[in-house]
């Protein structure tokens, strides 16, 4: 309960325009008071929707940073060996170690006969890098 609004007399009488008018605007003010009421409770679920979608767009946008830090990462993987053509398994063993020493600090010496694709290994471990701009030996 809100309140209670009771108008009194001294004694037994019909109403007259005056208590008529008392009573309405005793009522007008209620349901001014009452509206009031629901318009902050309207607010306030409006603050809590707006929060809650607010929360549910930085989860959205934390989840697309990481996907995207996994597809760059997955194309830098794809692009790092793009001149070698091959898919022999011993190919793929080799790139699969490249891929995984080359964004490390390691130092790497890579040996072989003549035209077997040294510099082409080299290429792709340097462009898999954090610093690709590094130094390198030949």
């Amino acid at each position: 309960m809100l309140g209670t609004f009771a108008l009194y007399s001294s004694e037994s009488r019909v109403p007259t325009d005056a208590d008529l008018a008392l009573i309405e605007g005793a009522g007008r003010i209620a349901l001014i008071a009452i509206e009031g009421q629901r318009s902050r409770a309207e607010r306030k679920q409006a603050r809590m929707a707006l929060e809650k979608a607010f929360e549910e767009i930085k989860i959205l946008k934390d989840q697309l940073y990481k996907e995207n830090l996994a597809l760059r990462d997955e194309v830098d993987r794809a692009l790092m060996f793009e001149e070698i053509v091959g898919n022999s398994s011993a190919l793929k063993a080799l790139l699969s170690r490249i891929a995984k020493v080359a964004p490390t600090d390691s130092t790497v010496l890579i040996t072989g006969e003549t035209g077997t694709g040294k510099e082409l290994i080299a290429r792709g471990f340097i462009s898999g890098q954090s610093d690709p701009d590094g130094p390198l030996s030949a």
